[in-house]
């Protein structure tokens, strides 16, 4: 049962006196993933708050997947935009989970502004790779 083992986790890693990590909060929000849990997901990250867990690319792109899973789909969008504004890199995984939460939800003018800024990212990356080999 996922609430149980989260919990077991979390008290034996603060039981052991060890520094609870960002790795074990996103699999922690992540086995949350789902409507009938989806309360312990803003709990596991008000508690990563509390704790001062990095909140990097790995940390937000489990909690905007466990919005989209469980049913919370405002907080994706919240959760993305955090992600942007604490200029946290965004990879392909953000966009994935993204453009499938949006398809989901039938946005699908959200769909078409993402895989756009995607291919323009993917072009910026290729021209910054293309020159770096041609020096």
């Amino acid at each position: 049962m996922p609430s149980t083992w989260s919990i077991h986790l979390i008290r034996c890693v603060l039981s052991a006196a060890r520094k609870a990590d960002t790795k074990t909060f996103c699999c922690l929000v992540r086995g949350y993933a789902n409507p009938v849990l989806f309360h312990k997901v803003i709990s596991g990250v008000k508690l990563a708050g509390k704790l001062e867990i990095p909140e990097n690319t790995s940390f937000v792109n489990a909690v905007i997947y466990a919005c989209a899973k469980g049913g919370g789909f405002n907080g994706d969008e919240k959760s993305f935009q955090a992600n942007e504004d604490k200029s946290c890199q965004r990879d392909s995984t953000t966009s994935f989970v993204m453009i499938d939460a949006y398809r989901k939800e039938g946005m699908n003018n959200k769909v078409y502004d993402l895989e756009q800024e995607n291919q323009m990212m993917t072009a910026d990356v290729s021209t910054i790779m293309t020159k770096q080999m041609l020096h």
